[in-house]
Order: structure tokens, then sequence, then C-alpha cells
């Protein structure tokens, strides 16, 4: 905590502690593939890292004794008391504007980390011979320290997402299903609160049941867009979705990342066995990610 002017004899001079800089991380988040299918993808964008400085100085009040005379004979020293009250009042409130500072960084702090782990799986519905997939992905989500997953195939309604979240709190989900299709499709994204701030979320729903956006709140007033897609398997269908896409992200939010499950490959090495998808469908993709400025994440 910053000090005030030390008293002695004759000038003197100030002396303030130097700005503490926090550090924090930088670089991609590791992504790793949950569910091995062909056609999922990642696209990220550039990562950015803000830093604070900030610093409170405090000064003392002093006061000459009422019995001094203000005239000093020369060779003599005049001698300035400090007001303690003053002091002592002064230091306090320092003391608590530092301590709530520290707390709301702390708070903060915990909803917000300089890098988050994403990633992407598709469900292929919310039931496996009898059993509900959300246990285990939520256990997949907090063993993993995954900040944001992308889900797909999730047949999740408004309502099933609310149900969900009641049994794991700790999992924000925002979903979106096409209403004519409530047993196909879908997909969401799933939040952890343990590592990502919830609040102040702007959510916006591109085509229902494949593709949503969604901005949630960084580091302070920093904010990152990540779009979820779950792109239709038929090559026709699929050119014209990345189109649709395209149109759509025109004059609104540009994703910051874009994850799910593409349905489309870009090079042939990228299936087993090897083959090319439709020229159709890989260019209409390479000019979205080349409008929206994103690379491929896995290379």
């Amino acid at each position: 905590m910053p000090v005030g002017e030390p008293l002695h004899d004759g000038p003197s001079e100030r002396s303030q502690r130097a700005p503490q800089t926090p550090r924090s991380g930088t670089g991609p988040p590791q992504l790793e593939e949950l569910n091995q299918r062909g056609g999922s993808d990642t696209q990220t964008g550039p990562a950015r890292t803000p830093t604070t400085s900030g610093e409170t100085e405090m000064t003392r009040q002093v006061q000459t004794p009422a019995n001094h005379d203000q005239s000093t004979p020369e060779g003599t020293q005049q001698v300035i008391q400090p007001n303690q009250r003053s002091i002592n009042s002064m230091t306090q409130d320092t003391v608590r504007m530092n301590t709530e500072q520290r707390a709301r960084d702390k708070r903060y702090a915990k909803k917000s980390r300089a890098s988050i782990e994403v990633a992407s799986l598709n469900m292929r519905g919310q039931y496996a011979n009898g059993q509900d997939k959300w246990m285990h992905l939520n256990q997949i989500i907090h063993e993993r320290k995954i900040g944001i997953i992308a889900v797909q195939e999730t047949h999740l309604t408004p309502t099933d997402a609310t149900n969900v979240e009641s049994i794991f709190p700790r999992l924000h989900i925002i979903p979106s299903i096409d209403p004519q299709h409530t047993n196909a499709k879908g997909v969401a994204l799933v939040i952890n609160k343990d590592l990502v701030n919830t609040k102040g979320l702007t959510t916006s729903e591109l085509i229902p049941g494949r593709a949503i956006i969604v901005q949630i709140p960084w580091h302070k007033d920093l904010k990152i867009n990540i779009l979820a897609i779950y792109a239709p398997n038929n090559p026709i269908l699929n050119a014209q979705f990345w189109e649709e896409i395209r149109r759509k992200t025109e004059g609104a939010l540009k994703p910051d990342v874009m994850l799910g499950d593409f349905n489309v490959v870009e090079d042939a090495i990228d299936r087993l066995p090897p083959h090319c998808d439709q020229s159709a469908t890989t260019e209409a993709l390479a000019q979205l990610k080349a409008e929206l400025r994103l690379k491929d994440g896995w290379r």
C-alpha cells in the first residue's frame, strides 16, 4: 500500500511505487475433439489479451502548532507536526478502497479466464440405451476444464434445456431447435459457469437448429463471439448453408470462433478413407472463412 511523505528536516521528495501490471496468459486454447466424426471442424480468430494497471496515492495533511512562532530565526529549524486524526482517517479509507478493489478483481477473475478451452461434440440425440447423455457430458466438461462446448443433434427444446440446468446448475445452456423438426437437428452452446462469465450474454439465432451465435463477456469490457454450426449432410444444401451464413453475418455479429459439425472437409486427407468433397461446397466454406477472416484451428 502506498505511503505518505516521510517527515524529516528540510525539503522532502515524494516517492511512489511503480504500478503493478497483472500477468495474463496468451495463446490459442488446445482444442480436443471429443467425438471422432468426419466433418467436424473448428475455426478461430486472433487471441486478445487485455492488461490493466492502477495506483492509489495517499498524502498526509500537516499543521503548524498554535504556539509556534510563524517567523523562524535564522539557524533554527521549523518542526511540522502531522494531524494524526486526518492521517488515520485517510489511511483507513485507502485500506478499505484497496480491499474492495481486490475483492472485485478476485470475483471477476474467477468468472473470466485469459484463455478459454473450447470443444465440439455431436451428441446424436439425448439418450443412448435409455441413459441420458447429459450426465456424461457434464462429467467431461468439468474433468477436462472445458469453458465452452458446442453440441449438435441435441433435440433440445428451451424447456428441456431448463430441466438439464436444474440438474446441473453449473452449466448454462443456449439451445436452438427447428420447431418443425424437434426430433432432428438442434444445436446448442454449453457454458461452464465455473470458468466463464454468463452475465450479459447476447444471442442471435441465424438458422434455427443449424446455427447460433453468442456474444460472451470476456475480460472487463472485451467480448468474444462464438458461432456454433450444424451443417446439412446434403452437398447442395451444405453449399447453400454457407452462403446463407455469409449473408446473415453481414452487418451483424462477426464470430471470433466458429466450430461444430460442418459435414464437409476441405482436404481429402481429413476423411478416412481419403476422398474429396464437392468443389461447390468447399469453395462456399472457403469464401465464408475469407470474409470472416477466420483460419483453421487444426492447422
